[in-house]
Formats: structure tokens, sequence, C-alpha cells
């Protein structure tokens, strides 16, 4: 079982685009490092970033649930699983685990959460629902501070796209409605003007020139966009900002 991605490039931004999933792959592929190693590489990530003044945010100050920024911008469309492990070492709570989930069923498209603490395991599944809103980042921004996650497909028509570069981006994401239209206002950070992209899932029309799936374009001005389909089309919008 596993994931092919494309890897789309403009300038110097790079996503990859999975362009054909098996129900049951998983990314990233079954890891042979163990928890110890794991653990070690997910604290020193998380050193590195408070070493430069970025130290990581938490939510609601609970230091067990981090914000997954410092993660490449992933988005995710149709039904997958994120699985995340953990060991006593890691001091997860049921109390955590509550206040995890209570977050969760704030955000768009997550369809379920379950624990089991005594194999320290959460799974967390992702549905097909329209996200109707502007979300900004990933569809759940936070993460349990754990030293192994793993997404598993759940659906042949998952689709994953994440950021590959060394460089800042933030980036947002939200459906347009089947046969619907969106104007979508192009987002800058100063002195990157010029470093706007935009993701379109489904075939498209933007400012009337037609375009297929997985199109991947440099945003110059506001876009006039139509869904061509009969389904909800994905937009993820990235914009460079150091």
């Amino acid at each position: 079982m596993h994931i092919e991605y494309e890897i789309k490039k403009l300038n110097d931004i790079e996503i990859a685009v999975s362009k054909k999933v098996e129900v049951g792959a998983t990314m990233p592929t079954q890891c042979q490092s163990s928890m110890q190693e794991l653990r070690a590489g997910m604290l020193n990530q998380q050193n590195g970033f408070k070493n430069i003044g970025k130290p990581i945010p938490t939510l609601n100050g609970n230091p067990k649930i981090i914000n997954n920024r410092h993660i490449c911008g992933l988005t995710i469309v149709g039904e997958l699983e994120f699985i995340q492990e953990w060991e006593d070492i890691d001091n997860i709570t049921e109390a955590d685990l509550k206040e995890y989930e209570e977050y969760l069923y704030t955000t768009p498209s997550v369809g379920n959460f379950t624990y089991d603490l005594e194999k320290k395991q959460s799974v967390t599944t992702s549905t097909d629902k329209e996200v109707t809103d502007w979300h900004f980042r990933a569809i759940h921004n936070y993460n349990l501070n754990v030293p192994k996650m793993t997404t598993r497909i759940k659906s042949e028509d998952a689709k994953i796209i994440y950021l590959i570069t060394n460089l800042q981006y933030d980036f947002r994401q939200k459906d347009i409605a089947p046969n619907g239209e969106e104007v979508v206002e192009k987002k800058t950070a100063a002195g990157f003007e010029e470093d706007t992209y935009l993701y379109m899932h489904r075939p498209c029309q933007i400012d009337g020139t037609d375009y297929d799936e997985d199109t991947f374009i440099l945003q110059s001005n506001d876009a006039t966009i139509k869904n061509l389909t009969d389904k909800p089309n994905r937009i993820v919008q990235f914009w460079r900002t150091n």
C-alpha cells in the first residue's frame, strides 16, 4: 500500500500533491525508528524553535497540546485517519484528551475522535464534509505533543497536499460549492507582494480561463474562480511571510 505524489514547482515554492492513493496506505510509511528516537527528534525540533525565540504555541496554555505551525503546510481532502501514539513518559492524561477532543469538534471536517489510554493511542477521523468558510492553515491546527503521528488513507478519493520549502509561508483553505463561484482576495505580506499562489483540487475557471484538476498557479490579483464540477472544489491559497 502506498501513496504516489506529483511535485509542482513555481519560483521558490514546491507542493507535493497525491496522484494515486491506496486505502490503508500511511504517511509517513511505517517508521522504523523507536519511540525514544522519535521523541528525541521531536524535542530537538521544539528546542530549536525555542532557541531562536519562536517557541511553539500551546492550546489554552497546555504544553501537551501544541500548535502544528512548525509542520509543513498540510491539506487533506476526503476521508483519512490521523493516529497519535505515546508512552508513559509523555504523561498524556484523560483530561488532556478531553480538552483536545473539545477543540477538534470546533474544526471543519473532523468526523470522530477516539482514544485508548491503555493502548496510549488516539484516532482522529476526517470526513469529506464541505469547508464552507475560510480556514487558516491545516484543518486542525493543534496536535497532541507526542512522538508518533501517522496519517492513514480511508477513501480512494482522498487527497493530500503539502508544502516543500525552507521559506515561511502561510495558507488558508475552503471549498467552492458545486458549480459555485468565489472571488478570492489576494493575500500578501509586506515585502512579498508577488509571492501568492493558488491550488485548486478539481477543474475550475479562473478569471475566464479553464484549468484542469490539481491546478497550481501564481496569483497576481483578486481572482474570480468558478467550480466546473458538481462536487465541492478545495481552494488552498499560499502566501510568503518571510
